[in-house]
């Protein structure tokens, strides 16, 4: 049962039958779990300033060691921030030690801490390996624009 919130009631409905409508055009739904290194945290950087945190996730180790929002970066693993971040995230995996060098007002300090991983579970259409023939006509109908009636036998 799927509880759908709103602002002074709610409303309860069985979920959609995803499985069932897909079916019916030689279609299924495969659920597929991915996973992705997740710095913890984002920064902001002007062309020639410094690397400031703007965001940082509750849950994510970088908070649990207290980096904060603002802070200033000024050291990475021992040496300068990436200019791409991300690409930098790219080449690294879940548990990898990350030490900062941060600023904070008027006091410098150092943050040590393991890069996570957020899960995402993705749904994927896939074509069944044997459709019968009226299942093969549905998305043919739908991708082209038009339906026809299919005889019966």
């Amino acid at each position: 049962m799927l509880t759908l919130p709103s602002r002074e009631k709610h409303i309860d409905a069985d979920p959609f039958p995803y499985q069932q409508i897909l079916a019916l055009a030689g279609l299924g739904l495969r659920t597929v779990e991915r996973r992705k290194l997740a710095l913890g945290f984002s920064v902001e950087h002007e062309p020639s300033g410094p690397f400031v945190v703007s965001t940082v996730d509750s849950g994510a180790p970088a908070a649990q060691t207290g980096l904060r929002a603002g802070d200033v970066i000024l050291n990475w693993n021992g040496g300068e921030v990436p200019r791409r971040v991300e690409r930098w995230l790219q080449e690294q995996k879940a548990g990898d030690q990350l030490k900062l060098r941060v600023r904070r007002e008027d006091k410098e300090f150092s943050l040590e801490f393991r890069l996570g991983e957020n899960k995402e579970i993705v749904y994927e259409v896939v074509e069944v390996s044997h459709p019968g023939e009226k299942a093969r006509h549905i998305p043919e109908g739908m991708l082209g624009g038009e339906t026809r009636a299919i005889p019966v036998r």
